[in-house]
């Protein structure tokens, strides 16, 4: 046995032949948020986010496998925040991820990962594990959704930003946080449910990602490097976010150059508007508001009929007593504070949760 395959734990003697004991293989536990992380490979680059209480609302156990994985039918190919990426199906009904140059990772039941190494994880195949593995395995989650969303807690509950990578989600949030004390809850993914019949977010990350320019603007200072960007950081968040957060709002941020444009055909009037910066507001009825949570959520394969409609059910309870609006928010730092105080004044004004959303069945 190789001195890296075990630690010596001590020296014990059956008759005259020594045996060596391994040390404890205990894995090790993890906390993001309301999400505990039970890994047998240590989490490199993330030692502080090591779980002194068991207590977790939702949990996910990584496990190292073989190299290469088992696969079999491709279920669908996409491009993710590091580069190309393919999904199949795995022999045992899971579900199979690949990066491109980044250790696969393998999806199965009960929140569980097998993460396929051929040795110790780099920083990035660790990086790609706790910001993307896990909110995709939370997918797998009963009565739970995961929104490619910002989330953050104001003075009246948890607002959502909504929106594809690239659309300020996490610049406005944090500038949220800055300058109106709005508690930072998550960056990039909302775990969303129906908790006592309340639409409720869960935080499963405790850190914010920023470019170099959108940390300079919002004096952030240095972070912690992404080992496959050039110019951008992670930066931890020191408030706690282990209970979950009743939502007021989700917001669909919507750049205004885009190309194509996006068109929401059920959109109300304005509410707040600019005509110096081109920031504006608009509420959103509530068939524009679920096609916008449909259109944020993270799926790993097309669904079949009945998973849709099961998934259209969920969002339509969760949704009842949630205000949805799009914010028209230009990517140039003059828009920055005008976009925030359109989304304090709007969330201000939005009515009070105080009628349940229906259970689900």
């Amino acid at each position: 046995m190789n001195a890296s395959d075990t630690e010596l734990a001590g020296e014990e003697k059956e008759g005259d032949t020594p045996v060596i004991r391994p040390a404890s293989t205990a894995p090790d536990r993890y906390r993001f948020g309301a999400v505990e992380v039970c890994s047998d490979v240590g989490l490199t680059g993330y030692e502080r986010y090591r779980a002194t209480v068991n207590r977790p609302l939702l949990s996910v156990t990584v496990r190292r496998g073989a190299h290469p994985p088992s696969t079999g039918r491709l279920l669908g190919r996409g491009h993710g925040r590091r580069g190309p990426l393919e999904i199949r199906a795995s022999p045992d009904g899971g579900r199979t991820i690949a990066a491109e140059g980044l250790a696969p990772c393998t999806l199965g039941p009960n929140t569980t990962v097998t993460w396929h190494l051929t040795g110790e994880p780099t920083a990035d195949d660790t990086d790609f594990l706790v910001s993307t593995i896990v909110p995709w395995t939370l997918t797998t989650a009963p009565g739970t959704a995961v929104l490619h969303a910002a989330s953050l807690v104001g003075p009246r509950g948890a607002v959502l930003l909504c929106g594809p990578s690239g659309a300020g989600k996490s610049t406005l949030s944090t500038a949220l946080h800055h300058h109106r004390g709005w508690r930072l809850f998550g960056d990039d993914a909302a775990v969303i449910r129906i908790d006592d019949r309340r639409p409720v977010v869960l935080s499963c990350s405790r850190e914010v990602r920023l470019w170099a320019d959108a940390a300079d603007l919002l004096g952030m200072g240095a972070g912690i490097p992404l080992p496959r960007y050039s110019a951008k950081s992670r930066h931890p968040v020191a408030e706690p976010a282990t209970e979950p957060a009743q939502v007021v709002a989700v917001v669909q941020l919507v750049d205004p150059v885009a190309t194509p444009p996006v068109t929401l055909t059920d959109r109300s009037p304005a509410v707040w508007s600019s005509p110096h910066t081109g920031v504006s507001l608009s509420r959103l009825r509530a068939a524009d508001g679920i096609a916008a949570l449909r259109g944020h959520l993270m799926r790993l394969a097309l669904m079949s009929v009945p998973e849709a409609a099961a998934e259209f059910a969920f969002l339509t309870s969760w949704h009842r007593t949630v205000t949805c609006a799009a914010l028209h928010y230009p990517h140039i730092p003059e828009a920055l504070p005008e976009a925030v105080t359109a989304l304090s004044e709007f969330v201000g004004s939005a009515p009070r949760n105080t009628h349940p959303a229906s259970p689900t069945h």
